[in-house]
């Protein structure tokens, strides 16, 4: 085909023969088949990230320190390579990093991960993750899979001065044999002077109670069961060091002696605003340890406004157990 281009009279002032070829072939993108994912490392380290890319012409990576931005070009460029692995420096503070896979067709952009930082600060030595959340945002901080022992204790989220408290909720998971056979999460909520809540001991199930004192004294915390027809027993006292947490199952001392049957509620006052948890558990039939959080009911009579469960399940190896705690001392119908 010709181009012929004319001045504003008319007046033709160049001529161009243009050749279009036939049976081009198609130009395709890289795409990203594996995403790198979070990390949770110790201040002063360094974390190894991948990705996974495929095309049919060959691949080169762009690395980028920070978030998302119009154009795609936010952050810190790393240094552009062949390599689909990258490591960070040695790294003081949690970072987000993603990255480009290009072939001569276009880029495929990866996911955020997210590098947490663990630091320790003050005098406790107690390990600290910071974070910084965008407008209608929201972080996962992942822990570190540890193949010793077990740690256990609590959590303080604490914002910056003159910001809001985010929401959050931690969801812990067990791991028997190397299958994951249980995750359960808990809300994070504010201290609380007492509550009640739900109790079963029974064979495979029991009920667990973690108490947390975020204060700089000592929380002396009272309690007492209640059976299932209304008469009071068992009553005990525990002392919680200053920031420190307990957890125990309530088949355990202090909260009784080795009960093989506790079926109720359990009601605790304490000195000062404590954080509290429990759980109720259930060891299955392959000795697997399922479980799942209870809501601590706060005691203060409640409006007589209609409640909703928002979800139930029954049929096809479904069964829906329905728990009422009544947060009064007279009887509710």
């Amino acid at each position: 085909m010709s181009l012929r281009l004319e001045n504003p009279g008319g007046v033709d002032v160049a001529t161009q023969t243009i050749t279009i070829a036939e049976n081009l072939t198609p130009c395709t993108m890289s795409s990203i088949d594996v995403h790198p994912e979070p990390q949770t490392i110790a201040a002063g380290e360094r974390a190894t990230l991948s990705v996974t890319a495929s095309s049919d012409t060959p691949i080169s990576y762009q690395w980028i320190r920070g978030g998302y931005a119009v154009g795609s070009q936010a952050g810190h460029q790393t240094d552009q390579g062949q390599d689909r692995t990258f490591q960070t420096p040695d790294l003081d503070r949690t970072t987000q990093y993603w990255v480009q896979a290009f072939n001569p067709c276009g880029a495929a952009i990866s996911t955020i991960a997210t590098v947490n930082v663990i630091q320790t600060g003050g005098d406790s030595g107690s390990p600290s993750v910071a974070f910084s959340l965008t407008d209608r945002g929201g972080t996962s901080l992942v822990s570190q899979d540890r193949s010793d022992s077990t740690a256990t204790g609590y959590v303080r989220i604490e914002p910056a001065s003159g910001t809001m408290t985010p929401a959050g909720v931690a969801i812990f998971g067990l791991k028997q044999d190397g299958v994951l056979v249980t995750e359960t999460s808990i809300t994070a909520t504010e201290p609380v002077l007492d509550g009640r809540i739900f109790v079963e001991v029974n064979g495979p199930v029991s009920t667990g109670l973690a108490i947390a004192n975020p204060n700089d004294v000592d929380a002396t915390v009272n309690f007492f069961f209640t059976d299932l027809s209304g008469v009071d027993y068992g009553s005990g006292t525990l002392t919680i060091g200053a920031n420190e947490q307990t957890a125990k199952f309530l088949n355990e001392a202090p909260f009784s002696e080795g009960d093989s049957e506790i079926v109720g509620t359990l009601t605790f006052a304490s000195s000062v605003p404590v954080s509290v948890m429990a759980l109720r558990s259930l060891t299955n039939g392959r000795a697997e340890f399922i479980s799942t959080t209870l809501p601590i009911v706060p005691l203060t009579a409640s409006a007589s406004d209609v409640m909703f469960i928002p979800l139930f399940a029954v049929g096809g190896g479904w069964t829906t157990d329905v728990i009422l705690v009544n947060p009064t001392n007279t009887t509710i119908t």
